[in-house]
Parts: C-alpha cells; sequence; structure tokens
C-alpha cells in the first residue's frame, strides 16, 4: 500500500501529533502529585548531581531539537520521518499507560541550590511519572532515524543528563530507551507487514 502524502502534509502530521502529545502528557503530569513510588537505586548514588548550566541547557533545549530534527527528515528522507513519527507516538502511548498504572516520581528533596535553567525545568516538569524517562525515548527513536553522528552524540549526552540533573534514575532511563527500541522494531514490522510506504 502506497501513501501518497506531500512534504507539508506530513510535517503537519508531525507538529498536530506533537503538540496533542505534549498536552497529553502536560494532563497526565496534573495528576500526577499524589505519585510516592522512587525508582532510584543504590546506583542511583553513584550518579553524580552536575549542578552546571551546560548540562542543563542540553536537557532543555531538547523540545526544540526534536521538532526541528523531526521536519528536517521529512524533507531529508520522507519514510524515514514517518517512521520516525509513528515510534514516537507509539513510544509515548505506552509511557502514558505505564504512568496511570504505575505513577513514580524522583525525590529532589537532598539537592540544594539548583542552577537557574535547572530551577526552570522544575518549575515547568514536575517530578512524577518519571517512569519510563520520555526523554530517553525519544533521543533512542531521534538516534535510530538519524545517520549524523555529531548529533547522535548529543542525543546520547542528552540521555546522560538526565541522570546528571537528577530528573531521572537509571531504571527510568532503561526503559525508556527500551521501549523506544521496541517501539521502533514494532512500526518496522507492521509497515512492512502491510506494505506501507510514503511517496
Amino acid at each position: 500500500m502506497v501513501l501518497k502524502i506531500n512534504n507539508a502534509k506530513l510535517a503537519i502530521f508531525i507538529i498536530i501529533s506533537g503538540l496533542l502529545l505534549q498536552a497529553t502528557y502536560a494532563l497526565i503530569n496534573s495528576f500526577g502529585g499524589s505519585a510516592s513510588c522512587n525508582l532510584n537505586t543504590n546506583y542511583d548514588k553513584l550518579v553524580p548531581f552536575m549542578n552546571l548550566e551546560i548540562i542543563s541547557f542540553i536537557y532543555l533545549i531538547f523540545s526544540l531539537i526534536v521538532p526541528v530534527h523531526s521536519i528536517y527528515l521529512v524533507f531529508k528522507e520522507k519514510n524515514e520521518a514517518f517512521k520516525l513519527a509513528l515510534s514516537i507516538i507509539l513510544t509515548h502511548i505506552i509511557s502514558f499507560c505505564v504512568f496511570f498504572s504505575y505513577p513514580t516520581c524522583q525525590d529532589r528533596s537532598l539537592i540544594s541550590d539548583p542552577n537557574f535553567l535547572l530551577q526552570t525545568i522544575w518549575n515547568v516538569d514536575n517530578n512524577c511519572n518519571n517512569f519510563p524517562s520520555l526523554h530517553a525515548g525519544i533521543a533512542t527513536c531521534l538516534m535510530i532515524a538519524n545517520k549524523n553522528k555529531y548529533l547522535n552524540l548529543y542525543y546520547l549526552i542528552l540521555i546522560l543528563s538526565c541522570l546528571f540533573t537528577k530528573q531521572h534514575s537509571i531504571l527510568d532511563v532503561i526503559a525508556g530507551c527500551f521501549i523506544a527500541l521496541a517501539c521502533r522494531l514494532i512500526t518496522v514490522f507492521l509497515l512492512k507487514k502491510l506494505n506501507v510506504r510514503i511517496i
């Protein structure tokens, strides 16, 4: 089955789906205040807290990088952009189901005097619904779809910044990466099974 979707329609689909996912995440987060389960392990204590503006900046600008990279792929490699969009959507849906069924929180009580950018992140993104890490999941989706080694290095550092800023536990990050990889495999399998391609 061949889907005739021009670049503009695919870009609009990516933008609208991204906005809907962000709105859904914000809505779910607004109900996450009662989460009490913390998935930090002894290994998380070995990860240093890096109160550096650059680490916080890497984490903060990710929300801008995702749509820019996705739209770039639309004009560079349309089929890959479609696979990426479906993988990210599926990653969000599975993560949202986990957020509802197993709400978690990240303990920030031991962190004192966070830098300005990190405090900004905390003000926007509360410490609930951390498992799985959507930052790690989406970054994994982008790394699979991307062929630029420098951009992939940024995504790798972004995943690590989830730990260094104490936004997520190690288990959060591992789960996010694993779910994203599984969603990518499912997406590719279904598109191949249905013989779907974009022109």
